[in-house]
């Protein structure tokens, strides 16, 4: 006679697959909303800019022989990194889950836009925070590209889900996700490398 299961174990299903990162973050970010979302973005990288410092000061004594022109753009690409590698994998899962590349133009899901909204409060956050830095460290010099930068894609960012508000193009999400993956994809290396030469390792690596 086969072995019998007692208890609740006998109805449980067999629910041992593991949930995506993408679709953790989407259940994750579900309960907000967009303004809600962008105001959490914007504070958890605000936060991180002190916390990579701190923990760049009791980690690398380098660090601590470092310009105070330097440390501020060592704390200010700690966040620009961690943005750059999340937005990158999400958008990359997004584009991949969805098979985004059957037909690029449409298609659209909650992580595509909850995606999107936490660049954008990446992109606030960093536009002001270069703005503090320039005005805190007088020897800190913005550069106007990266400024220029982000309050352009800010400001499109913005101009573009009000559209989706009104007009409700959540079909274009895909063709926006897509574009991210491009843009941030180089970034996470481009701020490692910057690093590793303030550190002395870049003729290493």
């Amino acid at each position: 006679r086969p072995p019998t299961v007692r208890g609740a174990a006998a109805a449980r299903p067999n629910n041992t697959r593991k949930m995506s990162p993408r679709l953790a973050f989407q259940q994750l970010t579900q309960p907000f909303t967009a303004a809600q979302l962008i105001a959490l973005s914007v504070g958890f990288f605000a936060l991180l800019n002190p916390l990579g410092g701190a923990l760049s000061s009791a980690c690398f004594p380098f660090y601590r022989q470092m310009s105070r022109k330097d440390r501020a753009g060592w704390a200010t690409r700690v966040p620009a990194f961690v943005h750059a590698v999340g937005m990158a994998y999400l958008s990359y899962a997004a584009f991949f889950e969805e098979r985004l590349w059957t037909n690029p133009w449409h298609g659209s899901c909650e992580s595509m836009k909850s995606t999107i909204l936490v660049s954008l409060g990446y992109m606030l956050y960093d536009t002001l925070n270069e703005v503090r830095c320039v005005l805190t460290c007088p020897k800190y010099k913005a550069t106007a590209d990266m400024m220029t930068h982000h309050v352009v894609t800010a400001v499109c960012m913005l101009a573009y889900l009000n559209q989706v508000n009104t007009r409700g193009w959540e079909w274009s999400f895909s063709s926006l996700t897509s574009l991210m993956l491009g843009t941030e994809i180089t970034t996470p290396l481009l701020n490692l490398l910057w690093m590793l030469r303030k550190a002395g390792l870049a003729d290493q690596c």
